[in-house]
C-alpha cells in the first residue's frame, strides 16, 4: 500500500501494516505493536505466526473515536 493515499481514499476492507497504521495514526510502529500486545485497538486480523493486518475501516473508526 502506498503512504501517498490517504485514508479516506481507501476502502473499508482494504488491509493496513502496522507501518501504514502508525503513520496514518501519527504515532511509531513500536506505539502500535504496544496497543496491540495490551489488546487495544484498533482490530487486526492475524494471518500467520508473522503476518498481521489492520482494516483501514477499524482505522478510520479508532481515529474519529479518539475526537470524542
Amino acid at each position: 500500500m502506498s503512504m501517498a493515499r490517504k485514508l479516506s481514499e481507501l476502502n473499508g476492507d482494504d488491509l493496513l501494516t502496522t507501518q501504514d497504521v502508525a503513520s496514518f495514526i501519527g504515532v511509531s510502529v513500536r506505539t502500535v505493536e504496544s496497543w496491540r500486545q495490551k489488546g487495544l485497538p484498533p482490530k487486526y486480523q492475524k494471518f500467520s505466526y508473522k503476518i498481521l493486518r489492520y482494516r483501514a475501516e477499524d482505522v478510520k473508526k479508532f481515529i474519529n473515536q479518539q475526537g470524542e
